[in-house]
């Protein structure tokens, strides 16, 4: 057997001395040790850092290079040199969404509300909803006017939900409705609820198709899901807490086993648990329960001593609370049915408007009435005054019926020539039809029936003394044309300009006999001859212009077109 080398063995021992030093301390200025075959090495000293002196400091152009004291390798002489060693600067991370709102790469052009920027949702990170909320509670509290909760301008408006000081504050003002539209009871000790709201808020957009929550990963732990079913089935289970009957009990079995066998339960590191999400250990540990006098009630091992020490107080306020609500018969503002205060208001709104709309509807009877009466007296007016009739409205179109205007009293108008006594004719039958009631009211048809009768009187004997219309001859039927049906003298008392060579131009006074009467108010006859006249003239005209009827404009013409010679 070969001796063993002492020399050998004792560089070999050197060597892993010296490498142990240059591992454990930095690269300084230290004693060296010359190992043969090997050769110069650093070994740790008590000799002090080098210090770089001014003309050592780094230059513009100079590039330092940064090297730990492990690195250092022996250089080409055998010896290991030291080089300085620097950190390297950490990061600076940007919150891209600091208030908790903004728009996420994949979810849509929209902004959405980052969860985990909220403190009733702080665990459930990477997880988004829509910054308008009030479908929701449009779902779940369809009692409530949902549109009243505002859009959430950043994450931290979601915990108003929470604040008993917003009018809003939906989920902390009607806490037993919400409960009873899930599980059919108020379920007053019931745990994790800001965590079931969370879930909830999230379950419904994301079944929605939001952009924002649509394919939203994420679990919660089963241990909360199943505490927070077993402090349901407590509440369900005591007929005081909720007297709400087999079907109350029925939609609370529901939601408990929807609890217990949801796809969102999870039991890995991953999931959500109550603990986490609602942690207020800074203030108090209510184990899970939403108010201080459930988790009182409970005795609650978490509970610090100022919250301990009110239990009393917390649970006679939950009690006066409790009592108060069954008895109250205020109207709330955020209630659908609420009357504002006023159980008047409503039927008062109600009458208000359709007082309105009779008051409209009356404004806008009363100005068509006007308006058909001023333009009838208009019309009237301009054929009395001017001669100018309006223009004949389309053949074989009836015209529309006319609103009944207001009456209005018959002004007499000057005749342009000088008024001429007539000899009134009898009419075939006897004079009955002379006796009409003049047109205009009964003072103008008295001053004209009493004109007439004088002018005639004057100038001519009357064959009947005791007949109140003077016996004149009638006029002969015009030569040719249509058959006569009849022969009635009547006065003409409203002027008629014709607007055809086949129509009578009157004026108010003149005599006419009438020979033919048609369907569409016109009338063919013959005007007695005015002062200056030989002969009768024959055309048609107007009914209207003899008859005691309201002024208007003449008919249209129909019938009595066809029937020209």
């Amino acid at each position: 057997m070969p001796r063993p080398r002492p020399r050998r063995a004792l560089v070999a021992a050197a060597l892993l001395l010296a490498l142990t030093a240059l591992l454990l301390t930095p690269a300084l200025a230290a004693p060296q040790l010359n190992i043969p075959g090997i050769g110069t090495v650093n070994l740790p000293g008590s000799g002090s850092k080098p210090t770089a002196t001014a003309s050592e400091s780094p230059s513009a152009t100079a590039t330092p290079t940064a090297t730990s004291a492990s690195s250092s390798m022996p250089s080409s002489s055998g010896t290991a040199t030291a080089t300085s060693t620097t950190s390297k600067p950490k990061p600076t991370v940007v919150d891209k969404c600091p208030g908790g709102r903004c728009k996420v790469d994949g979810r849509g052009s929209q902004e959405c509300i980052w969860l985990e920027k909220s403190k009733a949702c702080s665990a459930f990170t990477g997880l988004y909803i829509p910054t308008n909320i009030s479908s929701y509670f449009e779902m779940r509290l369809p009692a409530k006017r949902s549109y009243l909760v505002p859009e959430l301008k950043n994450a931290t408006d979601l915990d108003d939900q929470f604040n008993g000081e917003k009018s809003y504050a939906f989920m902390q003002k009607y806490v037993g409705e919400y409960m009873v539209n899930i599980a059919g009871c108020q379920m007053p000790d019931q745990r994790w609820y800001k965590t079931w709201f969370c879930l909830d808020l999230l379950d419904f957009y994301s079944q929605k198709g939001d952009p924002c929550s649509q394919n939203s990963k994420f679990s919660v732990c089963a241990s909360t899901l199943d505490a927070r079913a077993a402090s349901l089935q407590f509440d369900i289970s005591n007929a005081t807490l909720c007297p709400v009957g087999q079907s109350g009990r029925d939609q609370a079995a529901k939601h408990i086993t929807f609890l217990n066998t949801t796809s969102y339960r999870g039991t890995d590191t991953s999931c959500i648990s109550g603990e986490d999400n609602e942690n207020n250990a800074s203030v108090n540990q209510l184990c899970g329960y939403f108010s201080e006098a459930a988790a009182c009630s409970h005795d609650c091992k978490s509970l610090n001593d100022s919250v301990r020490g009110k239990c009393a107080q917390y649970l006679a306020e939950a009690k006066a609370q409790s009592t108060q609500a069954a008895s109250s018969s205020a109207c709330d503002p955020n209630d659908k049915s609420c009357e504002a205060g006023s159980s008047k208001t409503i039927p008062i709104i109600i009458g208000s408007v359709v007082g309105v709309l009779v008051l409209g509807a009356l404004v806008v009877l009363w100005r068509i009435r006007k308006r058909n009466a001023d333009n009838a007296a208009k019309a009237a007016t301009m054929a009395r005054t001017e001669n100018v009739a309006p223009p004949p409205a389309p053949a074989n179109i009836a015209p529309p019926a006319p609103v009944a205007p207001a009456p209005q009293p018959f002004v007499p108008q000057p005749v342009a020539y000088p008024a001429q006594p007539q000899l009134p004719q009898p009419a075939v039958g006897g004079g009955a039809e002379y006796q009409q009631p003049l047109m205009g009211g009964p003072a103008a048809a008295a001053a004209a029936a009493a004109a007439g009768a004088g002018a005639f009187a004057a100038t001519q004997q009357q064959s009947s003394p005791t007949s109140p219309v003077p016996n004149v001859i009638p006029m002969p039927p015009p030569a040719g044309g249509e058959a006569e049906t009849e022969r009635t003298v009547t006065v003409v008392k409203l002027a008629f300009a014709p607007s055809s060579e086949d129509e009578l131009a009157l004026s108010p006074g003149d005599l006419v006999t009438i020979h033919n009467r048609y369907s569409d108010g016109w009338a063919r006859g013959s005007r007695h001859p005015r002062i200056g006249e030989n002969a009768p003239t024959t055309g048609y005209f107007p009914l209207m212009v003899t008859e005691n009827v309201e002024p208007r404009t003449p008919p249209t013409r129909f019938e009595s077109l066809s029937r020209r010679n």
